[in-house]
């Protein structure tokens, strides 16, 4: 900002760098510091959508949803819209959302947008335990799937459903084809393979093919695999029945949501944050945490799975 203070690109970067350190205060100070000056990008925005998102500030949403409206980025906006409510267990929303997203792109001949929306639908709901539904559609959109985010979607979609050879296939593939891609090497590899191992009852061989990405959990922001191999890492110790670790993997998801406030990883963190506590025997703090996590999910739809299955654990809590 010092060298060239006219040019967008610093201020966006600036209030990215603040917003992963969750100084949001001082994010939103820059932002508001480069829209005075109209220097305010798209990425501005969609930062200060993600903010308001995660601080339930709906006036801010919806300024930012104002600003989008009827230009160029409306479609870019409205997937972060529809993962938002993803991430909120507001599934039929974000499902309306898809589809004015997928309407929008057509129109305007951006026809890899519908391609990538499914991808990242089918990773949400494979997560939030639409297994069947999740699995079929995984298996269809391999077929459309060939950007390697996309893939790698697809691929942790069928780990989490149960998939494990289809999974591991894809892994052993893109592991040949990229084997210099960051996101492919230090998250959607380790973090696929560990919930194959995870499949196979193999808790402790999962967190040893995820440690060597440790020094990397934070390294890649606003991104659908954000927080992943923390996340996967904490189901390997739960399934180890090991509470304070998987409290330890769950609480660094919940202190660090600025890398990106949209992921679906954050709001179900606070579930096995619960699942954690309750191991370690304290059922005070998981009843905290199941409530902080049933209250997040006031306005979810009534029967999505893994909402069904966290009321049930919470009622019988002693």
């Amino acid at each position: 900002m010092r060298v060239a203070p006219q040019d967008n690109f610093a201020y966006q970067n600036q209030m990215s760098a603040y917003m992963y350190l969750n100084r949001f205060d001082e994010a939103k100070a820059i932002a508001n510091s480069a829209i005075a000056q109209k220097l305010d990008s798209y990425s501005i925005h969609i930062y200060l959508y993600a903010l308001a998102s995660y601080q339930r500030d709906e006036a801010a949403m919806e300024r930012e949803v104002s600003f989008a409206t009827g230009k160029p980025i409306e479609q870019l906006f409205l997937l972060r819209i529809a993962a938002h409510q993803d991430s909120l267990g507001e599934i039929k929303l974000s499902r309306q959302t898809a589809q004015r997203t997928v309407e929008l792109a057509k129109q305007r001949g951006l026809n890899a947008i519908p391609v990538n929306l499914s991808c990242s639908h089918v990773l949400r709901d494979a997560v939030h335990g639409y297994t069947q539904d999740s699995r079929q559609a995984a298996s269809s959109l391999l077929r459309q799937a060939e950007d390697r985010t996309n893939r790698a979607s697809v691929a942790l979609a069928l780990a989490f459903d149960g998939d494990s050879a289809q999974a591991q296939k894809i892994a052993d593939d893109m592991s040949r084809e990229f084997p210099d891609d960051f996101n492919t090497k230090h998250a959607f590899l380790p973090a696929a393979r560990a919930l194959v191992l995870l499949r196979q009852n193999k808790p402790a061989d999962a967190v040893a093919v995820l440690e060597p990405s440790r020094p990397y959990d934070f390294a890649i922001p606003m991104h659908n695999f954000t927080h992943l191999t923390m996340y996967v890492r904490g189901l390997a110790y739960l399934q180890l029945h090991d509470g304070a670790k998987a409290v330890a993997e769950f609480e660094r998801i919940l202190d660090n949501p600025g890398i990106n406030p949209l992921s679906v990883f954050v709001p179900l963190a606070r579930l096995n944050l619960a699942r954690a506590h309750v191991l370690q025997g304290d059922n005070a703090k998981a009843r905290t945490a199941y409530q902080d996590f049933l209250a997040l999910w006031k306005d979810a739809d009534p029967d999505v799975p893994v909402l069904l299955q966290a009321k049930s654990e919470y009622a019988k809590l002693p």
